[in-house]
């Protein structure tokens, strides 16, 4: 059982603290008692994030600006990569996710390299996966047709 004595003692902390909390909020006009007891650092990032800005920044800077410095900046031929059509032979799986993610990361490596890079996506597969699909869904042969 706590004795009188450490009561009067733990009153007295109690007291201090509150006279120090006081004292900090009169400082800084609000009730941030703690915002002067931390250590952290100061950046210039946001402290609030707006998806729909930093995107578009970020699409701009990435693409059409990136280009526009290779264009003035680099002498070195270009690395150009041809891309096919996205997914041109049946349903998307997760092959089509690692084609793509594995075509980026060249393409960043070779910037990385300080290469030149150009990507072309491409999407001509002459009609043919298109054409194979619709004469299995008629239920057509090939050697049907006129």
């Amino acid at each position: 059982m706590d004795n009188p004595d450490d009561k009067s003692m733990k009153e007295k902390r109690h007291e201090r603290s509150r006279a120090k909390h006081q004292e900090n909020n009169e400082k800084t006009g609000g009730d941030k008692a703690y915002a002067s007891t931390l250590l952290l650092p100061r950046t210039k990032f946001p402290v609030w994030n707006e998806p729909p800005v930093t995107r578009k920044q970020y699409h701009e800077r990435t693409t059409q600006e990136l280009y526009e410095w290779q264009a003035k900046n680099l002498e070195e031929p270009a690395f150009v990569l041809h891309d096919g059509p996205p997914y041109a032979n049946g349903n998307l799986h997760a092959g089509h996710a690692l084609n793509k993610i594995l075509k980026d990361v060249i393409l960043r490596y070779n910037i990385l390299q300080g290469r030149k890079v150009s990507y072309v996506p491409g999407w001509d597969c002459h009609g043919l996966p298109v054409e194979n699909k619709t004469l299995e869904k008629l239920k057509v042969g090939v050697c049907r047709l006129p």
